[in-house]
């Protein structure tokens, strides 16, 4: 991460780059692009995803690599990871993230094609369980430096985005018909899962993923876990089956487990 974060950062300040917080007066600005964060909706002690967004359309000069800070207050919500948008890999481009307490830099970076006007990174969440449905937080871009090809300076007019609580807990990913038991063929599913050895995200499945490598931008699998990296392993599937195993296969949420999840049905 430091590694990519100071070849991006030299080459903006090379390119004498502006800002989103302000640069130097009377700096010329070459171009403007629009960068914005999304907006998720999300149920307490549920995963969600804040998507992270450009567009570009008619500028003269489009942005080739990318450092972005964003920010957050609450303390309901806590960073699980950044996941690449499905057109980043496309484009020839990488990134990598550091967090810092409530906060994120994300680098995006790699040759000198344009970044895609698509969904970029998600900075994917994790919400306690125990926090309240109609909670809600701003999660802000503090700033925003770019370039484009030639490393002349992108200015960036972003958009905040946010999380709302609206439900209450969310069952596990596994228990895709939501009844907070385990069934045979819940469990099936994960055996699935972990023999195909990686999977992605695909909204038209029983539980929203697919077996294979593609798009890693939605909130990833609530077994995938330790660690979170779009597999799930020996143990990982080991723990659904403990859920399973219980008299009537149920679980709960539950606050300081590896999970957020135990065996046995809310007290």
């Amino acid at each position: 991460m430091e590694k990519a974060r100071r070849a991006v950062t030299a080459c903006l300040a090379m390119a004498g780059i502006l800002c989103l917080s302000g640069g130097p007066a009377g700096m010329a600005v070459k171009a403007a692009a629009n960068l914005s964060l999304g907006s998720a909706e999300t149920a307490a002690g549920a995963g969600a995803s804040v998507p992270v967004s450009g567009s570009w359309d008619g500028l003269p000069a489009e942005p080739s690599a990318l450092v972005l800070h964003a920010a957050w207050d609450a303390d309901w919500m806590t960073l699980s990871g950044v996941s690449a948008g499905a057109a980043l890999a496309g484009a020839g481009k990488a990134f990598d993230f550091e967090p810092h307490g409530k906060s994120v830099t994300v680098v995006i970076y790699g040759g000198k094609t344009a970044l895609p006007q698509a969904e970029l990174v998600c900075l994917n969440f994790q919400v306690n369980p125990a926090v309240a449905a109609g909670t809600s937080a701003v999660v802000r871009c503090t700033e925003a430096n770019a370039s484009d090809a030639a490393g002349n300076p992108v200015s960036l007019n972003a958009a905040d985005g946010g999380i709302a609580v609206t439900r209450g807990p969310k069952p596990h990913s596994a228990d895709y018909n939501g009844d907070w038991r385990i069934s045979l063929s819940e469990v099936l599913r994960m055996v699935q899962l972990h023999n195909i050895r990686v999977f992605h995200c695909d909204a038209s499945t029983e539980d929203g993923y697919a077996a294979g490598p593609g798009g890693q931008g939605c909130t990833p699998h609530d077994s995938d876990y330790n660690p979170r990296d779009w597999k799930v392993s020996l143990e990982e599937l080991l723990r659904i089956i403990q859920f399973y195993n219980t008299p009537d296969g149920s679980y709960r949420r539950q606050t300081g487990t590896e999970d957020g999840y135990a065996p046995g049905a809310a007290r």
